[in-house]
Parts: structure tokens; sequence; C-alpha cells
């Protein structure tokens, strides 16, 4: 696991709880969409927890199957 902080500009605060949507665009148009827990309390910069990290080329060209 390892946690990543970002620098989001405009950025108007946080609640306990939120998730943040991060849609990654691939050259050829893919796009691919993933939710996140802030894992940073509210009024501190925002932080979010990945399980795991693969290359950004490998979730474009092999996204997970969509459930549903």
């Amino acid at each position: 696991m390892v946690t990543i902080g970002l620098d989001l500009t405009h950025w108007p605060g946080h609640l306990a709880g939120q998730h943040l949507d991060a849609r990654l665009t691939a050259e050829d148009g893919y796009t691919a969409e993933r939710e996140y827990s802030i894992a940073s309390a509210p009024g501190e910069p925002v932080a979010i927890t990945v399980e795991r990290l693969v290359p950004l080329r490998s979730i474009l060209r092999h996204p997970p199957p969509r459930s549903g």
C-alpha cells in the first residue's frame, strides 16, 4: 500500500468519508476511471491510499472488467 499526496488547485477542501474520482485519458482517446478514498483528515493536504501501483500504460491498455 502507498499513500500519494496530491497538489490540487482550487480544491475547496473535503469532509471525512469523501472520495476522489481519477480519470485518465490515453492518446487514442480511451479513458479509465478509478475511485479513491481520501486518506487525509479534513483541513490537511489531499492524500489517497492506493493498494498497488500499476503502470498507467497497463491500466489504459488492459482495463479491468466492468461490473454490473
